[in-house]
């Protein structure tokens, strides 16, 4: 599970990458990539403090695709210093930072995420919860 869990944030977060820059198509079919990896409880607390669920986060992604331009100022996303932390039975732990570039502005963020295992999804999980802090 380490590694599909470890494929699964990436991989993610190379769909946010796409998403935003408008480099792939503007579809349920497509977003379905996000939004079916999400426990139908899923809270994401950003590093400002916000609580949001699955529903709220759903219709925010779905509303930035292509809120950057790819040919003038596209976003990059990726993920570093990956930990995997801790297994309880079929729930995960881990820990990575996610960076971004859009324009002259970097930014970087400690994620800690909770993982369940579901066989019928991506990567066989569901994220349940990510808790972001900025980092410098």
């Amino acid at each position: 599970m380490e590694s599909k869990i470890k494929s699964e944030v990436t991989e993610l977060h190379s769909f946010f990458q796409k998403w935003f820059n408008g480099e792939i198509n503007y579809s349920n079919l497509i977003f379905q990539r996000f939004s079916t990896v999400l426990h139908p409880d899923f809270i994401l607390i950003t590093p400002e403090g916000k609580k949001f669920t699955k529903t709220q986060i759903g219709k925010q992604i779905w509303d930035a695709y292509g809120s950057r331009d790819p040919n003038d100022n596209p976003m990059e996303i990726w993920v570093k210093n990956y930990a995997y932390l801790k297994r309880f039975d079929s729930i995960h732990l881990v820990n990575y930072e996610e960076w971004q570039i859009h324009g002259t502005a970097k930014k970087g963020r400690i994620s800690t995420a909770l993982f369940e295992e579901s066989s019928n999804n991506h990567n066989n999980v569901r994220w349940i919860l990510v808790h972001e802090t900025w980092l410098e």
